[in-house]
This record gives structure tokens, sequence and C-alpha cells, in this order.
């Protein structure tokens, strides 16, 4: 039996936060959680790991995702790392 191939770089269009999420002040949500709400439809989580469209995902990756969804929609960028700004 074949082995299913993991699509990389596949391409996502970047809908736009709910606004429930964004009428949520920032000091109730970290970071990572307001970024895990951004990318739900694309994120899956197991114990230990994160996966983003079906690829594992490091913290660095989650942010960039999530911060290219806010950039695309003329939002503010979340965090203070400059390498997770778009």
């Amino acid at each position: 039996m074949p082995r299913k191939r993991l699509v990389r770089n596949a391409y996502h269009k970047a809908t736009p936060p709910d606004a429930e999420l964004l009428a949520r002040p920032a000091s109730e949500m970290n970071v990572v959680s307001q970024a895990e709400a951004l990318l739900r439809t694309r994120l899956s989580t197991r114990p230990g790991f994160r996966l983003l469209d079906g690829t594992p995902c490091d913290l660095n990756r989650l942010m960039r995702e999530a911060n290219a969804v806010l950039a695309s929609h003329g939002l503010a960028q979340l965090g203070r790392n400059p390498a997770w700004h778009v």
C-alpha cells in the first residue's frame, strides 16, 4: 500500500478573524492562544505537537502564519518577536 504524501506549501485563502476574537482584550489571551484561535480550521493538536495543514508546526511557523492572516486584513500582528512579523 503506497504511503500518502503530505502536501507542503499549500495555498490557503486567508479568512477574516472572528469579531468575538478581536473584541476580547489581549490581556485575557496569550499570543499562542490567539494564534491557535485564528488558525483553528488549519490547526490540529496532538499530544506533544501541533499539525498545521497536515505538517508538524513549531512556534515560529504558527506565529508567522497567524500574523500573515492578520496582516492580509490590515490588523495588528501578534507578539514582539521580529521573526514572527510578516
